[in-house]
C-alpha cells in the first residue's frame, strides 16, 4: 500500500481561520521560546512522569504562555497540551490545537541545545492544517499553512529529492514506553540502518520532522509518539512536498502510535522494511 494522501483545499471559512491563527500561533511560539531560552541551564524544579519522561517548570511555564495566547484569541477552540491535558472550550469549534511547549525536554535538561516549541492545528478530525515550530537557540521559525507551503524564516522549504534509500540520511527516536515498543524499535532501527546511508537520533521528534521538510533528513520514523509531538511537524512535511503515514502504510490519524514521514520518493521502499 502506498502512503499517498489527499489533502483538501481549504474552503473560504477555513482559509479565514488559518489567516487569523497563524500570526497568533507564531507570536505564542516565539514568546514561549524566548522564555525557554532565558532559562536554559538554570531551571530549578524537575519531576518525572509515569513513563519516566521529564517535566520541568519551564515546560509548564511555556505551555501557560502558549495556551494563554490561543485561548484569548480562540476561546472556543479545543486545546490539547502535553503538560496541561485537554481544554475543551465551549465545544462549538471544529478546531483543535496540539501544543508541545518544550519538545526535547531531556535535551534541555542536559544542556544539549536541540529543542523547540511546537504548535499544530487540526481541523474537524485528523486534518492537519497549520504548523508552527520555533527553535529558541537558533531562533529559526518554521511555518506551514494548508495550501500555502512551508517556510523557514520566510524562505520556502522543500523536501529532498533523494530517490534511493541507500543514499538517504534518516532520523528516528525511541519511545519512553520501552515495555511496549522497544523490541520493534530495535528491529526497525537495525533493518533501516542497514538499508540506508545513515540514521541519526536527536531527541526531538518535532525538529526531526522539520529537517525532513527542509530536505536535510530524507525520512523520519518513530513509535509511541503523541499528537503534540507530530501535529506541527507533519504539516510542515506535507506542505514542503513530503508524505506521511503509519508504519504499516495505513493513513495516519491523530492518536496512532507510529508515524513514518519522508520526502515521498522513499516512502514505498521504507514501508516495505518498516511494516515487516
Amino acid at each position: 500500500m502506498t502512503a499517498s494522501r489527499t489533502r483538501k483545499k481549504p474552503d473560504a471559512a477555513l482559509a479565514r481561520h488559518l489567516a487569523q491563527a497563524l500570526p497568533v500561533a507564531t507570536r505564542a511560539a516565539i514568546e514561549a521560546g524566548e522564555f525557554i531560552h532565558s532559562r536554559f541551564g538554570r531551571f530549578r524544579k524537575l519531576t518525572s512522569k509515569p513513563d519516566t519522561s521529564l517535566v520541568t517548570e519551564v515546560d509548564k511555564g511555556s505551555e501557560k504562555i502558549v495556551v494563554g495566547r490561543l485561548r484569548k484569541a480562540f476561546p472556543n477552540d479545543n486545546i490539547l497540551g502535553e503538560e496541561g491535558g485537554l481544554s475543551q472550550g465551549q465545544r462549538v469549534s471544529d478546531f483543535r490545537w496540539h501544543v508541545d511547549p518544550l519538545d526535547g525536554t531531556t535535551n534541555f535538561v542536559h544542556g544539549f541545545p536541540f529543542f523547540c516549541v511546537s504548535i499544530g492545528l487540526e481541523y474537524e478530525r485528523d486534518d492537519l492544517v497549520l504548523g508552527v515550530i520555533y527553535q529558541p537557540i537558533t531562533k529559526d521559525l518554521y511555518l506551514a499553512r494548508r495550501g500555502k507551503g512551508a517556510t523557514r524564516n520566510g524562505k520556502r522549504m522543500q523536501v529532498s529529492k533523494t530517490a534511493r534509500l541507500r543514499d538517504g540520511l534518516l532520523s528516528t527516536g525511541f519511545s519512553m514506553r520501552h515495555d511496549k515498543f522497544f523490541s520493534d524499535e530495535i528491529a526497525s532501527f537495525a533493518a533501516i540502518t542497514l538499508a540506508s546511508h545513515a540514521v541519526r537520533r536527536t531527541g526531538s521528534a518535532a525538529l526531526d520532522l522539520v529537517h525532513v521538510a527542509t530536505g536535510q533528513f530524507d525520512a523520519f520514523w518513530e513509535r509511541g509518539l503523541s499528537s503534540w509531538d507530530v501535529a506541527a511537524g507533519l504539516t510542515l512535511v506535507a506542505e514542503a512536498g513530503g508524505d506521511y503515514s503509519r508504519m504499516d502504510g495505513k493513513a495516519f490519524q491523530i492518536g496512532d502510535d507510529s508515524v513514518l514521514a519522508s520526502n515521498g520518493r522513499l516512502h514505498k521502499e521504507l514501508l516495505s522494511i518498516a511494516a515487516r
